[in-house]
């Protein structure tokens, strides 16, 4: 939960410090810092939700993008039984 949460924040400060480099005449320097610091908070908290997905919902209501990590859900034993 915590590395979502921390994704989020990275995510959201990078993409707000994005929005303050200048258009118009080249490409600056700390907007290659500010992309890094967006996309590697979003790669988190998107990857957190994805991977954490078979741990909070049961084996029945999971998905179909979800079917590749039934070996992570902890009623996977007893849904087959």
């Amino acid at each position: 939960m915590y590395i979502m949460l921390v994704g989020g924040i990275m995510q959201v400060v990078g993409f707000a410090l994005l929005s303050t480099v200048g258009g118009v005449g080249g490409v600056e320097r700390k907007q290659y810092g500010f992309q890094v610091l967006g996309g590697f908070g979003a790669g988190m908290a998107v990857g957190m939700v994805v991977v954490s997905t078979p741990w909070v919902v049961g084996l029945r209501d999971q998905c179909a993008f979800c079917v590749p990590f039934p070996t992570f859900s902890k009623n996977q034993r007893t849904a087959r039984n």
